[in-house]
């Protein structure tokens, strides 16, 4: 008789994980459903053209985006240069036969600054750009930022085991 009461417990306590499991699951997905919105398809392509279009600035929008395009560029430009030059430098420096790696880590220190000031400058660019954006627009806007911030794929695919071996280009 004991053993026939052992049975029913272990069945019973086994119903009752799995509606808790089955009601946790239901939950979670009926949630996501009710406060997840539909996601927003992100354009493919990029520059002045993808961004007119997907955001469907009007004409007035579109010569303010260009000004504030053309203040982004000039702004850069220099940094991007001076990014160039240093790179070249730590080249040189990596070649030589004795190479100084003070000289390589201040050198990758002013290549970090000047990437932190295009970050800062891209920042500004796009606050600009959402200002003259109406409601609508800075919704689709906003699905924009983790594509025009996320420009680095260096590291993409590291969690699945395509880290870069010796032998393989990456």
């Amino acid at each position: 008789m004991e053993k026939k009461y052992k049975i029913w417990i272990l069945v019973l306590s086994s119903v009752i994980i799995f509606l808790i499991v089955a009601f946790i699951t239901l939950y979670a997905r009926t949630q996501r459903i009710i406060t997840g919105s539909a996601p927003i398809e992100r354009p493919v392509g990029q520059g002045r053209g993808m961004v007119i279009r997907y955001l469907q600035l009007d004409e007035n929008q579109t010569n303010q985006y260009d000004q504030i395009r053309r203040q982004y560029n000039v702004q850069i430009a220099s940094l991007r240069d001076s990014m160039l030059i240093i790179r070249k430098k730590m080249i040189q420096e990596l070649k030589s036969d004795t190479p100084d790696t003070i000289k390589l880590n201040y050198l990758a220190l002013e290549i970090g600054r000047l990437e932190g000031e295009i970050n800062m400058a891209l920042n500004q660019h796009l606050l600009k750009l959402k200002r003259i954006c109406r409601p609508e627009q800075c919704i689709l806007l906003d699905s924009l930022y983790e594509g025009m911030l996320n420009t680095s794929k260096l590291h993409q695919g590291m969690k699945q085991g395509n880290r870069y071996r010796h032998g393989k280009n990456p």
